[in-house]
């Protein structure tokens, strides 16, 4: 019995990780379809942030401060070059959303004087312009 269970576990793992980023691969093909490139980070789980940069080809950023404010938060963005924040609004099955640590204080107040680059209704996702561009 005991020999099986070596057999069983890794099929039982991998079987697990069926469609294991298919979000993440859709989301990178929108952004790679509207033109949407630099460095990112978003108010959503390191696990999922990380997936989408390797399928999107950007760059993520992800703070060392859990503990910051808002303000600190957008003002880090902008000198480490951030280009896009991810709103990723919550709702009941997104999984990835609770385990997001420092993002998930409000920073829709501070956002609201940058313009948005795309609001996803079907991914819950709003994707703002964070650069120093989108200031001016």
């Amino acid at each position: 019995m005991f020999p099986i269970a070596y057999l069983v576990y890794p099929v039982w793992g991998m079987a697990s990780l069926y469609n294991e980023g298919n979000k993440e691969y859709e989301l990178a093909q929108v952004l790679k379809a509207h033109n949407i490139n630099g460095s990112f980070t978003g108010n959503i789980s390191p696990r999922y942030m990380s997936r989408l940069a390797y399928f999107s080809g950007m760059q993520y950023y992800y703070p060392a401060d859990k503990a910051a404010t808002d303000s600190f938060l957008i003002s880090q963005m902008i000198d480490y070059k951030v280009n896009v924040y991810f709103l990723f609004h919550q709702t009941l099955n997104n999984k990835h959303y609770n385990d997001a640590a420092p993002f998930n204080c409000n920073l829709k107040r501070a956002l609201k004087n940058y313009p948005i680059f795309m609001d996803d209704s079907i991914r819950n996702v709003t994707i703002y312009d964070i650069s120093r561009a989108a200031l001016k």
